[in-house]
């Protein structure tokens, strides 16, 4: 938590050099939008759907030369998947229920980007685990646990993704997210590694 704390200090006092519509500035502004998060796992006895969740922090872009920059970010974000169950490989097996799992992590990527008005951005992410848990249903039986302290506290990821800029201090974006690190959640009181993949939206707004 000690690098994060550095971060976001870092992040504000770069707010002392921004530069009102000047591009050779640096920019520190606040980062929100929505995940479509989805979990990898080869569980032939369910099938994955995306839940959406949120995630909002704050963002600074510190430009290298030229067109490139700088970009590294803190920001909270939900991630997880739900899951549905059936009584034999899919398909044909019956339902027997469903689990939703729910995953808050503080992740911390750090990129380079390319561009001004349109511009791709990429690199690696750390996510801190904050909580996780797990509920549903499964053959009449209600599913309620909690599963941060079974999982890894940190997640390393790829990050990739591109942005444009609608006005001065308004930028939108999309954003793809690969998750490198083995989760190992369990189904069935059977362990299987899996990975975090987030598809993201979001806008960002200078100060």
């Amino acid at each position: 938590m000690k690098v994060c704390h550095r971060l976001l200090l870092a992040l504000f006092l770069l707010q002392a050099y921004v530069g009102i519509g000047q591009v050779n500035k640096p920019e520190l502004g606040i980062k929100m939008g929505v995940n479509e998060p989805d979990l990898s796992a080869p569980d032939n006895n369910s099938t994955g759907n995306s839940v959406t969740r949120l995630h909002a922090g704050l963002f600074a872009r510190i430009p290298l030369g030229g067109k490139m920059a700088f970009r590294p970010e803190i920001f909270y974000s939900g991630q997880g998947q739900r899951n549905d169950f059936y009584s034999s490989a899919v398909p044909g097996g019956s339902s027997i229920g469903s689990v939703t799992r729910s995953m808050n992590y503080l992740n911390v990527p750090m990129m380079l980007e390319w561009g001004r008005r349109i511009s791709i951005h990429g690199g690696a992410q750390l996510g801190l685990l904050l909580a996780a848990k797990e509920a549903g249903t499964i053959n009449n039986v209600a599913v309620n646990n909690d599963l941060t302290s079974g999982m890894p506290k940190k997640d390393f990821s790829l990050v990739g993704g591109v942005s444009y800029t609608l006005a001065r201090r308004i930028n939108i974006g999309l954003r793809y997210q690969h998750g490198l690190t083995n989760l190992v959640l369990q189904t069935g009181g059977i362990a299987w590694p899996t990975q975090s993949r987030v598809l993201q939206i979001f806008a960002c707004f200078s100060f």
